[in-house]
């Protein structure tokens, strides 16, 4: 009794979330009585239409509810979910959906809805699998949105045709000595050619086109907790960036290796996987867990669900590697992909498949500088950052000799400038750093609530724009969608186009600043060096590059 009590229960709550009335339900006696409006001839399941019109009229309920209720109250085990459908759509939905309510919803649309083979491919794909006698599946046309994450935090649309796609790549980012990234970081990397250039050699160089797609933990706060990582607080998506901010933040901020593993796919496995990770990008939220169910894990999920080679791969399917690195030496040594790539570090290098460590590169450059300078005040890339960057470029000033040398030698002037970017860019980060403190010890309500009343109004607005937006842009929930969207479904995606660049707004950013600091002196002071250490560098390069002109 209290079994069928939970399922009636059960029952209800879907119906509920259907946006469907207890006056409005289909009972199953009912359905029984009538006349069935669905049948399974010859393995494909076909909808008695002019009944389904007739009985949902009766009913007063669109044909699609009423199909709906149909599906979802059918004794018949042909319409039910299988194994495949909950593999499906653990990765694609969010987590905790009823699977018998979730399997009549996407019947029904796959039935009645002619979009649904764009905008839920997968599920097209898998119902198509399961209910049509033939094997011809319907393909879309038309580019794909993608959100990719923008350097300043806010969300940016690319409209992306899957057939410019020349290849996907396995992307793995090595290992370095943080818990969360000791055992690397694995992605995929979508080779995108240019527009009207489709030749391998054109495609393989379009690197600042060539998207990123992996699985990341949604920080939802402004510094990362490693013990809510450990217990899956987090949630999961399916992230979307441009290569080159990947390759920026390993190879030069984290100083980590990539390397770019081709997998094996035909033309039509190559759409339909780009059409199925925009899918996932958009619907699906899940569990993130560091050690367990991380960017391994889910991308492993994922394509046992969307790639039917993998699926049939046995040492893959049955196989689940925790670690990223593990994962990532599996598929090197199967055919799914072209390891031989790899086999040569400088060969690969050269053609694109391996992104060292810039670490070498400034390195390179910092003993360089040394060996050149009458007297160097560093030994290091941390001791060189670490120094003011007014005392660095006086340092420059004041050493004549070396001075001359920066006017006569462009690769020595090269190798300096070098050096003072990569302070520049340590320096953003720390800036980064040190403000999520701020903000994560300071109430943001009592933050905006006290510039409200002491900014003047636009210097205000560039507040909201500049800081508040981009902070809330990342830690905020992503919003999901039933599938990929359209672009009428995209309209509060779109970028503001506030300009916080421009000079005026930039004599605003100071304004806040300096409010900012009245609020916390103390954890504002370390935003204010960091910022001034950023700025400082860059006109470092900027007046270096100055001495280039008095050659």
């Amino acid at each position: 009794m209290i079994k069928r009590l939970s399922q009636w229960l059960v029952f209800l709550l879907a119906i509920y979330l259907a946006g469907c009335s207890t006056s409005s339900i289909v009972s199953p006696a009912n359905t029984l009585s009538e006349s069935v409006v669905f049948n399974m001839v010859g393995g494909s399941l076909q909808l008695n239409r002019p009944l389904l019109a007739k009985n949902s009229k009766v009913r007063a309920l669109p044909e699609t509810e009423y199909l709906y209720h149909a599906l979802y109250q059918s004794s018949d085990h042909r319409v039910h979910p299988d194994d495949r459908f909950e593999s499906i759509a653990a990765v694609v939905e969010q987590k905790g959906r009823d699977s018998s309510s979730l399997y009549a919803e996407k019947l029904t649309r796959f039935l009645m809805d002619e979009n649904f083979a764009c905008s839920e491919p997968i599920y097209q794909r898998y119902f198509e699998q399961r209910y049509s006698s033939h094997s011809s599946t319907k393909h879309c046309t038309g580019d794909l949105p993608l959100s990719l994450i923008s350097r300043n935090g806010e969300e940016e649309i690319i409209w992306l045709d899957p057939k410019r796609v020349s290849a996907i790549h396995l992307l793995f980012a090595g290992n370095d000595e943080g818990m969360v990234s000791r055992f690397g970081h694995v992605l995929l990397r979508l080779v995108v050619c240019p527009e009207h250039d489709r030749s391998a050699e054109a495609c393989d160089s379009n690197l600042y086109e060539h998207i990123t797609l992996g699985y990341r933990a949604h920080i939802d706060e402004l510094n990362i907790n490693t013990l809510k990582g450990l217990m899956g607080d987090y949630q999961a998506y399916l992230f979307a960036e441009e290569f080159m901010s990947s390759y920026r933040q390993y190879t030069i901020n984290e100083f980590r290796d990539l390397y770019s593993l081709p997998l094996n796919l035909s033309e039509r496995e190559r759409i339909d996987l780009v059409s199925a990770l925009a899918e996932i990008h958009w619907s699906f939220s899940g569990e993130y867990k560091f050690l367990t169910k991380n960017c391994a894990t889910l991308l492993q999920d994922a394509l046992r669900a969307v790639w039917p080679a993998y699926m049939k791969n046995e040492e893959l399917a049955a196989e689940t590697y925790l670690r990223p690195d593990s994962f990532f030496q599996a598929m090197r040594e199967q055919n799914l992909s072209t390891s031989g790539v790899l086999e040569n570090l400088e060969l690969a290098e050269t053609l694109g498949y391996f992104f060292s460590s810039t670490e070498a590169i400034y390195t390179k450059a910092l003993n360089q500088v040394r060996s050149e300078m009458t007297q160097a005040h560093f030994e290091s890339l941390d001791a060189y950052r670490a120094l003011s960057p007014i005392k660095r470029y006086e340092n420059v000033q004041h050493d004549a000799v070396y001075l001359q040398k920066l006017k006569e030698d462009e690769v020595l002037l090269g190798a300096q400038s070098l050096i003072e970017e990569y302070g520049a860019i340590k320096s953003r980060s720390t800036m980064s750093a040190y403000m999520a403190d701020f903000f994560e010890n300071n109430d943001m309500e009592k933050v905006e609530l006290y510039l409200s009343e002491v900014l003047p109004k636009h210097d205000n607005r560039v507040f909201t724009e500049c800081v508040l937006k981009p902070i809330y842009s990342l830690i905020r929930p992503k919003k999901r969608q039933k599938g990929i969207p359209t672009s009428n479904d995209l309209i509060d995606h779109q970028m503001s186009g506030f300009d916080c660049k421009s000079d005026q707004n930039w004599d605003a950013l100071h304004h806040i600043n300096q409010q900012l600091e009245n609020i916390d002196p103390s954890r504002w002071q370390p935003v204010n060096v960091a910022m001034f250490y950023w700025l400082e560098s860059l006109n470092n390069v900027i007046r270096l590059s100055d001495l280039n002109g008095h050659h």
